[in-house]
């Protein structure tokens, strides 16, 4: 069976049922879902961890803005009549599958920072998930979504050693010829590849590799261990980047560079911002 006689058969399941829980799985793929999550996981989680996990997941999601865009793959229900698009119609290219990418870094993220036969296989079923959602859905071919796998292992990959070298000598990643990496790394690949999604990764990028130095001079806030504690940085740290984003949406124009900007602020919030907040308020 091809890749489109995969997305077939899937297709030939659906219910309103089915198609309510694929959206739903596939929700957790989205950009924003992340852009949610990696705070999450810094804040509530792991704070050193967190921040590795953010840096490497923004650069990967900036290399698979640049590829889709050089490759310009159609998605299947574009490409073949006979595929439906059920769901919101995505505006970028299909290949490889930015949900299948995110998702093996994200989740494969948390896995390896909470290692057990549990963690790994409710992990390895969202991701698994996430990417069968997208076939459903006709948004992706199976090369599409194995392929997003593929580079979001290497990410993965990629993390697991910084995780541990971070674990080991937290102080090598922090020097400024290695945060230059990373900011410079966002920035370039905006510059080489300018778009919605590169601008969106490479600033947000930028902000959290630059601004946590001054959050570990001038902060220094610890990972909370306490329920009562986590829900009040949940509080803290959702509500005034909701308000942001609720001005930003507001705005009656948008262009690229004010994108970056509220995306600086944001990755900025995220890592020196809200600590901060949470810092005053002993929380």
């Amino acid at each position: 069976m091809g890749g489109t006689g995969i997305i077939l058969y899937l297709q030939s399941l659906r219910s309103p049922a089915l198609d309510i829980v694929m959206i739903g799985i596939s929700v957790l793929g989205y950009r924003f879902a992340y852009m949610v999550m990696l705070p999450l996981i810094y804040w509530l989680v792991d704070r050193r961890r967190g921040w590795v996990l953010a840096l490497v997941f923004l650069l990967s999601m900036e290399f698979n803005a640049v590829v889709k865009n050089q490759t310009k793959v159609p998605r299947p229900f574009i490409n073949d009549e006979r595929v439906e698009l059920i769901g919101p119609r995505p505006h970028t290219y299909a290949f490889p599958s930015g949900h299948a990418q995110g998702s093996m870094l994200i989740f494969g993220g948390l896995a390896a920072m909470y290692p057990s036969a549990i963690s790994v296989a409710a992990c390895g079923a969202v991701i698994f998930s996430i990417g069968l959602s997208r076939l459903y859905l006709g948004v992706h071919s199976p090369i599409d979504v194995t392929v997003g796998w593929l580079f979001g292992g290497l990410g993965l990959a990629a993390m697991w050693i910084l995780f541990n070298l971070n674990q080991a000598n937290p102080q090598v990643l922090r020097r400024w010829r290695v945060r230059l990496f990373w900011i410079i790394a966002g920035f370039a690949v905006m510059s080489f590849q300018p778009s919605r999604d590169t601008v969106l990764a490479g600033s947000t990028l930028a902000a959290v590799a630059l601004l946590q130095h001054w959050e570990r001079r001038w902060v220094g806030f610890d990972n909370c261990r306490r329920l009562s504690q986590r829900i009040a940085r949940l509080g803290a740290g959702f509500i005034p980047a909701g308000v942001v984003l609720a001005f930003y949406k507001s705005l009656a124009f948008e262009s690229l560079w004010v994108r970056g900007i509220f995306f600086f602020i944001m990755g900025g919030w995220m890592v020196l911002g809200a600590p901060f907040l949470f810092k005053r308020l002993k929380i």
